[in-house]
């Protein structure tokens, strides 16, 4: 049975407003793989990788995370060993804050984030949306996808992204 014993367990943190779900569902399909999706404190254990998608909304979001406590155990993973990827609004939420100051997801202000990684996004009214290419850094394989965003993040530390995206900064989100 796929799911009897798997290898490697991966937690997706199931925001409320969660966008492109089923782009997890290559990885479920992997023999001795399991994807869950988390909703609460007493579903999240101690995965062997945590993500944190990407979402329509996501300072709302990260308040979500906030009520739930998720935030909380989100960081102690992180911070205890647990490798966390942050995809898209999940990126923006590592960091230090997120501030919105033209109200694009609603009243202007700003949102303190999960503070995993030293950098702070932007949101701007203007989406950007593009074809990128690139080449993936542990296995030398050439990728290619959307870019798809809001916002700008930026910051005094560097995430190590998997991927290098010809033409743009691995650090926009």
């Amino acid at each position: 049975d796929h799911d009897a014993k798997p290898h490697i367990d991966i937690a997706v943190i199931r925001l409320p407003q969660i966008s492109n779900f089923d782009d997890f569902d290559p990885l479920a399909a992997e023999e001795g793989v399991r994807v869950r999706f988390v909703r609460d404190l007493t579903q999240l254990g101690t995965p062997d990788l945590l993500i944190i998608p990407g979402t329509k909304s996501t300072i709302a979001d990260l308040a979500a995370l906030r009520d739930t406590g998720l935030d909380r155990a989100i960081v102690a993973l992180a911070r205890g060993g647990t490798p966390t990827i942050g995809i898209c609004g999940g990126f923006q939420m590592l960091g230090t804050s997120v501030a919105d100051p033209l109200g694009v997801e609603g009243a202007p202000g700003v949102s303190a984030g999960l503070g995993l990684l030293d950098m702070h996004t932007e949101l701007s009214g203007e989406k950007r949306l593009a074809q990128v290419s690139g080449h993936c850094a542990f296995d030398d394989a050439s990728v290619s996808g959307d870019e798809i965003h809001s916002g700008v993040s930026s910051g005094a530390s560097r995430a190590r992204p998997a991927f290098h995206l010809a033409g743009r900064a691995a650090r926009k989100a």
